[in-house]
């Protein structure tokens, strides 16, 4: 689990990490390699289109979760609140710190988030 409450720098990148080394004290010996990974975003950024969020395993896997998407403007846009889903970390194990950055992928654009 992520809590975030800092800023998403207009021209740098907003980094979180969450730690789950003891990941059998929440699952036992239950889950042995993952399937998918599912982060649940609740933020507010001026134009969603342009941010970028990253989901980087403790195997070093880096998966993009968003995109910057040009048509999609949506200036003024406040509250994002998302549940992104990735495949990307199939067969990896859970155990270990886990990384979520977030950034503005367009920086002749001023956004704040």
């Amino acid at each position: 689990m992520f809590l975030c409450f800092s800023r998403i720098p207009s021209n740098g990148v907003l980094e979180e990490t969450v730690d789950l080394t003891k990941w059998s004290v929440f699952c036992g010996s239950k889950i042995n390699f993952l399937e998918h990974v599912e982060v649940a975003v609740n933020l507010n950024y001026t134009r969603r289109g342009d941010l970028l969020i990253k989901l980087i395993s403790p195997q070093g896997t880096v998966s993009n979760l968003t995109y910057y998407r040009m048509l999609d403007s949506s200036v003024g846009e406040k509250d994002l609140n998302w549940v992104l889903m990735t495949l990307h970390h199939w067969g990896e194990k859970a155990m270990g710190t886990w990384k979520l950055t977030l950034q503005n992928s367009q920086l002749r654009n001023v956004n704040t988030g």
